[in-house]
C-alpha cells in the first residue's frame, strides 16, 4: 500500500531509506518512500526511476497472490485482489509513473468477475424470495461496484433485477457461450415466464449448447454372444441419465434412423475412412466406440479336499522327577475336510470417445471388472476351536486364527447366480465408463 507521509522539510530522509530498502529487497517499503518523495517534489527523476523499479516488483507480487487465489478457487478474494491491484496501478500513474500491467490476467479476471457477479445475483434473488429485501439491496449495491449496469437495479422493480441477467444471456449468446446463456435465461424465467423473448432464447441456447453422442454397437472379441448386448443397452441408457441438460444420446436405433434419412448405412461407421464424415452428416459431435475384449464365466461346483491342520492339546506334565506339574501345549497333526465352491464373472471393455470436430480421441481407456461369490466350509470331527493352520514359531502360542476358523461355523448357502453376477459386473463396467465420460463432458 502507498502511504502519504508528507514532510515539511527536504526529501533526503525518504531517499536514503528508499535506497536502503532497495538494497534489502524491501520493495514495498522502497516504493512507499519513493512515492512520498514525488508527493513532495513531483517529477523528481531519481524518485520516478526508483518507484518504477520497486513498484513493478510489488505489482508482480500482488498478481502472484491473485493467481494463487484463482487456483484455490477463492473467487471473492481474487476479485478483491485484482481491484486492489488496479488501484495500486492507478495511484502510480497519478504521480506520473507508468509500469507494466500484466494483461494476461485480464481475461481471467473478467471470467471470475462474471462468475462472482452471477453468484451474487442468484443469491440476491433467493433473498428476495425470502423477503429479505434490505440484504438483497446490499448485494446489488456490491455488484454495482463491479458492474455499472447494475446501478439501476432495485428490488421494488423486478424487471430491473431480471434485466442484467437477460443482458448477460444475450452477451453469452454473442460470445457463443451457450451453456451460460441457457442458465441465465433459465434463471430469468424462474421469476417471469414471459420476460421478453427469454423462452425462445433459452430454447435456442439449449439447442446450440447440446452435444450429441452416438453410441455405436459394441464390438465383441469373445466367444460369448449375449454379454455385449446387455452392456450396450445399459451403456446408452446410463449416458443419457448423466445430469446434464446439454447431452443427447443416439443409440443404434437412433443412429440408424438418421442414417436412413441421409440414405446411409450403419456399415459406414465400420470404415475409419468414412466414419467421421458419416457422423458429421447426421449431426453427431462425439462417437463412442466400445468393445468387449474379454469375458470369463467360472462356475465351480462344490469340491471336497482333505487339508492338514494342527490341534492344540493341553497336557499336565511334571517338570523333572520330583518337580511340580505344569500345563504344556502340544500340537497334533490332524486332517479336516474343506468344501469350496465359487462363481465368477469378469469383463474387460475397451472404449474410446472421439470428437468429430477436432478429429481427436478425447478418452481412451479400458475397464476390467470382476464379480465373484464364493464359500469355504470346513468340517472337523474334533474341537475346531483348538485348530491352527500352521505350527507355532518358537516357544510362543500363535495368534488365534479367527478368520480361518470361521469356515468351521459356516452354513451352506446358495451362491449368487451367474445371471446376477453378470448384471452386477455389467453395471460396474458401465458406471466406470459413464463416470469418465461425465467428467470430461462437464469439465
Amino acid at each position: 500500500m502507498l502511504f502519504s507521509l508528507v514532510a515539511c522539510d527536504a526529501t533526503k530522509p525518504f531517499m536514503s531509506q528508499a535506497q536502503i530498502d532497495m538494497q534489502d529487497k524491501n520493495y514495498n517499503e522502497a516504493a512507499n518512500n519513493y512515492y512520498n518523495i514525488l508527493l513532495l517534489k513531483p517529477k523528481n527523476p531519481l524518485a520516478m526511476a526508483g518507484l518504477k523499479t520497486s513498484a513493478q516488483f510489488v505489482l508482480d507480487g500482488k498478481f502472484e497472490k491473485f493467481s494463487q487465489l484463482v487456483i484455490e478457487n477463492n473467487v471473492p478474494d481474487a476479485v478483491k485482489q485484482y481491484q486492489y491491484n488496479q488501484k495500486y496501478y492507478n495511484r502510480l500513474k497519478s504521480v506520473g509513473v507508468d509500469i507494466n500491467w500484466p494483461t494476461m490476467y485480464n481475461e481471467v479476471y473478467e471470467d471470475i468477475k462474471d462468475e462472482y457477479i452471477t453468484k451474487l445475483h442468484y443469491s440476491s434473488l433467493e433473498l428476495i424470495n425470502q423477503r429479505k429485501y434490505e440484504k438483497a439491496e446490499e448485494q446489488f449495491t456490491q455488484i454495482a461496484e463491479l458492474d455499472s449496469s447494475y446501478k439501476e437495479v432495485t428490488v421494488v422493480r423486478m424487471s430491473s433485477v431480471l434485466e442484467p441477467l437477460y443482458q448477460r444471456g444475450l452477451r453469452m449468446m454473442k460470445n457463443q457461450n451457450y451453456k451460460e446463456a441457457y442458465f441465465s435465461f433459465e434463471k430469468v424465467l424462474e421469476y417471469d415466464t414471459k420476460y421478453k423473448d427469454s423462452q425462445n432464447l433459452k430454447a435456442d441456447a439449449l439447442e446450440k449448447a447440446t452435444i450429441t453422442i452416438g453410441v455405436l454397437p459394441m464390438g465383441n472379441q469373445t466367444k460369448l454372444d449375449k454379454e455385449e448386448n446387455l452392456l450396450y443397452s445399459q451403456l446408452a441408457n446410463k449416458i443419457q441419465q448423466i445430469p446434464n441438460p446439454f447431452i443427447k444420446v443416439l443409440d443404434k436405433s437412433g443412429i440408424e434412423s438418421r442414417l436412413k434419412d441421409k440414405q446411409l448405412e450403419l456399415a459406414a461407421f465400420l470404415n475409419p475412412a468414412t466414419a467421421v464424415k458419416t457422423a458429421e452428416g447426421i449431426g453427431l459431435k462425439y462417437l463412442l466406440f466400445s468393445s468387449l475384449d474379454n469375458a470369463q464365466v467360472d462356475n465351480f461346483n462344490p469340491s471336497n479336499e482333505m487339508k492338514v491342520a494342527y490341534e492344540a492339546i493341553n497336557e499336565n506334565v511334571q517338570k523333572g522327577r520330583n518337580g511340580a506339574y505344569q500345563f504344556v501345549t502340544r500340537f497334533k497333526k490332524v486332517n479336516y475336510t474343506e468344501t469350496y465352491q465359487m462363481r465368477r464373472v469378469a469383463y474387460k471393455v475397451n472404449y474410446r470417445l472421439a470428437n468429430i470436430l477436432t478429429l481427436e480421441t478425447e478418452i481412451a481407456d479400458s475397464v476390467e471388472i470382476e464379480q465373484k461369490d464364493e464359500q469355504t466350509i470346513g468340517k472337523y470331527e474334533g474341537e475346531f476351536q483348538n485348530l491352527y493352520p500352521f505350527l507355532p514359531a518358537g516357544d510362543f502360542m500363535p495368534e488365534t486364527p479367527t478368520a480361518w476358523r470361521n469356515q468351521f461355523t459356516e452354513t451352506k448357502r446358495n451362491l449368487l447366480s451367474i445371471s446376477i453376477l453378470s448384471t452386477n459386473c455389467s453395471q460396474a463396467v458401465i458406471e466406470r465408463i459413464v463416470a469418465d465420460i461425465s467428467f470430461y463432458i462437464n469439465k
